[in-house]
């Protein structure tokens, strides 16, 4: 997949990851409560990354996405987790247009350890394939380190929220590292500022081009709780450096709910 085409697979790996696992967190589900969040995304990019992390113009590109993320606890430690995505794709002419489904994941979160106001887990993933030029065409696997640890911040209940993943991946792609950093600040009862911190590192062997690079987004967005049960988040991200990675613009909105 040169040119263009790499780097539309670079962002469709990605971009799809943004809300899931970030805003989940380390801490687990409570038993037999479920929540979901429902997230429409609209980036583009005119520039890209290059090998040594200099910035230079490429073609256009534009994607629309929708990603229904969910979770339920089995148990106060376990929580069962699922992630579905459709893409669709918008090169520059004369490369094609592509749409359909991304990878499906399905995981399990398990609580390590926890005290009054820290929380250790660990969460082990798979992530099936879906249309070929969204994923890597095969079975890819994960496992992820989350901490989470609540303290106050200018007088404000925050939080953050550290995790650490590494993804093995089929068909010759290179492995990734996946550190991700939240940082939540709950200023009023209805509202919830959010500033993230998202990576990818690709690691190990591939001989697959299609994305053996790095990628550093930065993520601000707020949370409208509606209801009890019923939440609202705007914001956008922006792919701020990075090699052989487009440099992306986005828009963001989503519908949490709680059940």
């Amino acid at each position: 997949m040169p040119g263009l085409t790499r780097l539309i697979f670079a962002a469709s790996c990605v971009t799809g990851l943004m809300t899931g696992h970030a805003l989940a967190g380390a801490w687990p589900q409570e038993a037999g409560k479920t929540q979901t969040i429902t997230t429409v995304t609209v980036s583009r990019a005119t520039d890209e990354f290059d090998d040594n992390g200099s910035s230079r113009g490429t073609s256009r590109f534009r994607k629309e996405s929708v990603e229904l993320y969910g979770e339920f606890g089995i148990d106060d430690e376990t929580t069962l987790i699922t992630k579905i995505e459709v893409s669709n794709l918008h090169p520059e002419p004369p490369a094609q247009s592509a749409s359909g489904f991304g990878n499906t994941e399905i995981g399990v979160r398990r609580e390590i350890w926890r005290d009054e106001d820290q929380v250790f887990s660990l969460q082990a993933s798979a992530l099936l394939p879906g249309r070929s030029l969204l994923t890597s065409e095969g079975t890819d696997a994960e496992i992820r380190a989350l901490y989470g640890h609540t303290f106050p911040l200018f007088g404000y209940p925050s939080y953050i929220d550290a995790e650490l993943a590494y993804r093995l991946r089929t068909n010759g792609y290179k492995d990734e590292i996946r550190p991700d950093l939240t940082l939540g600040v709950h200023a009023s009862r209805n509202w919830l500022l959010l500033l993230q911190s998202l990576n990818v590192f690709s690691s190990g062997d591939g001989s697959n081009l299609a994305y053996q690079g790095r990628q550093h987004k930065l993520q601000l967005s707020a949370v409208r709780r509606l209801t009890d049960s019923v939440s609202f988040q705007f914001g956008g991200f922006a792919t701020v450096a990075g090699s052989r990675t487009p440099a992306e613009r986005a828009v963001i909105a989503a519908i949490w709910v709680n059940f």
